[in-house]
């Protein structure tokens, strides 16, 4: 991880969602927003989904990890404004997985959603009938394929060689 810490977000319309995001990480003077996709130095990707939405959902490895402390403080500021913040992890369902993650959380009020390796926003609809407003995740490959509509529409195009 480099000196700060960076949250990729690039879509016009401010939401709500994304303005407690922003407002949180704007007190830690090692967080920077940016609108410029660089995969080699984004710690993190704010994803809008489904507007209407309001699920948020936050990657357990290597974004919630990376940060505790600032994750439990967002998912409980989420809670207290109506939002339902979920942990949405390529993690397996397997009890060991699931009871690490909830050891770690400071609030019992978040879902946890172990998709088992399979891609986040398809698993979250065909199994939970559930739509996200915000993912926010540290491999946005994990959320969707490189090429579907919620990654093109965050301004994230890859370069085919």
């Amino acid at each position: 991880m480099s000196d700060c810490y960076q949250i990729y977000y690039n879509n016009d319309t401010q939401q709500a969602s994304f303005k407690v995001l922003e407002s949180l990480a704007s007190k830690h003077s090692d967080f920077i927003i940016s609108p410029e996709f660089n995969e080699f130095s984004c710690d993190v990707y704010a994803l809008l989904d489904n507007p209407d939405s309001n699920i948020i959902a936050v990657d357990w490895d290597n974004t919630f990890t990376a940060y505790p402390e600032f994750y439990n403080a967002l998912i409980l500021k989420y809670l207290s404004l109506g939002f339902k913040p979920i942990i949405c992890t390529l993690r397996s369902s397997e009890k060991d997985d699931v009871h690490e993650i909830c050891e770690a959380m400071e609030t019992g009020k978040v879902d946890i959603c172990p998709t088992n390796g399979e891609p986040k926003q398809h698993y979250i609809k065909k199994n939970k009938g559930l739509s996200v407003n915000l993912w926010i995740d540290d491999f946005f490959p994990g959320i969707a394929q490189c090429e579907s509509e919620l990654i093109v529409k965050n301004g994230i195009e890859m370069l085919h060689f």
